[in-house]
């Protein structure tokens, strides 16, 4: 066990951590924290909601604040998607709070002229997603001459959807890079080449897997036939659920699908994905939040920037393809002391994945009819 004070000396950070009541530092802040601090690099191997946001930005804020100040990036966090961006993004600005340290989100969907003229205006970090970053790159609208730290963050999402040679030529554009800090879910083969590519003789951390379920989740599965499925949903919806519905499709086309569905027979429903226009995204997780909107469909990698402790219920409609995204999936409900209800769909082309999921979780998921 270790306290952020025993990691952590600039007296601004910690004040701003105590103020967010964030007082135990978790395995991955343990480990990599006094690493960043040597300036090592980092190949940190991590689930989402283990604290490895903190774990990176925690160091890099004190350093650049007990360096000479400075009004150009020399922070680049790189992330898969809009969400988590935005999330880095307020870490960061909470973490320094009271500091002249600034934090700019650079993402898709918007117009980027905000985004520039805020850069323009000194910023020290930059979190990013990485097709609009090159893009403002190409044309010479932001320089990353002065970075000094790269971090990438969930880089194995990122080389899921495809954005390797982005990352490649981002690489060109960062000449004077002293630190680099990859962190990754699961460690492919394609991971360990991206390490060599980016990283010399990198530190390598693990945190154990988040294998278990939180007791307070109630979880079931319904044996049922893909045709089956949206009836059952609705019914379920219109029965059990209380508080705010969180639902599981393992495609695009699939959340668009559930959320008309569900609308046309009198459920108010939204559906979020990587096709929707960031504002759009924003205002409908912003709605869902506050109460508005009761039923949410998203897919896996979009709900990755969803932090709602409200949710009462969570819905696999398609079983995930591998059981650590199931953990995290019902992770979203049964938070801060509440309980929680967890469902899933099994078709008979799925009982495989049931398995995979139930001896992953070491656990027996009650069967409902």
């Amino acid at each position: 066990m270790a306290y952020f004070h025993e990691l952590i000396k600039h007296p601004l950070i910690l004040q701003n951590l105590e103020e967010l009541s964030y007082f135990e530092a978790t395995d991955i802040q343990r480990e990599g924290i006094p690493l960043i601090r040597e300036g090592r690099d980092i190949f940190g191997v991590a689930q989402t909601g283990t604290g490895k946001t903190g774990s990176f930005c925690l160091p890099l804020i004190e350093k650049l604040l007990n360096s000479e100040a400075s009004s150009i990036p020399r922070v680049l966090i790189l992330v898969p998607t809009r969400e988590l961006c935005m999330q880095i993004h307020d870490n960061i600005q909470a973490f320094a709070k009271g500091s002249a340290l600034k934090s700019c989100a650079i993402y898709g969907g918007v117009k980027h002229i905000f985004q520039t003229e805020e850069i323009n205006q000194g910023v020290n970090f930059i979190v990013a997603t990485p097709g609009r970053l090159l893009d403002l790159l190409k044309k010479e609208m932001i320089k990353l001459e002065g970075i000094e730290v790269l971090v990438l963050d969930e880089a194995d999402r990122m080389l899921d959807i495809g954005l390797i040679g982005d990352l490649n030529q981002i690489l060109k554009f960062i000449p004077n890079r002293q630190q680099t800090l990859l962190y990754s879910a699961t460690v492919p083969e394609s991971i360990r080449e991206l390490s060599k590519n980016f990283q010399k003789n990198p530190s390598f951390i693990e945190v154990a897997k988040n294998t278990s379920v939180n007791s307070d989740i109630s979880q079931y599965v319904f044996h049922c036939e893909p045709n089956q499925k949206l009836p059952l949903l609705k019914n379920i919806i219109m029965e059990e659920a209380f508080g705010s519905v969180l639902i599981f499709t393992n495609t695009k086309e699939r959340a668009d699908e559930v959320a008309l569905y569900l609308t046309r027979n009198s459920i108010d429903t939204k559906a979020i994905h990587s096709d929707k226009k960031q504002a759009e995204r924003e205002k409908i997780i912003r709605q869902f939040a506050d109460g508005k909107i009761n039923v949410l469909v998203a897919t896996d990698l979009v709900a990755r920037g969803i932090d709602i402790e409200t949710i009462g219920m969570v819905i696999s409609f398609d079983l995930p393809l591998d059981p650590e995204s199931y953990v995290h999936r019902v992770g979203r409900t049964g938070r801060a002391g509440r309980s929680g209800l967890a469902f899933s769909f099994c078709a008979k082309s799925d009982l495989k994945l049931l398995q995979k999921i139930e001896s992953f979780t070491n656990s027996k998921i009650i069967q409902r009819n």
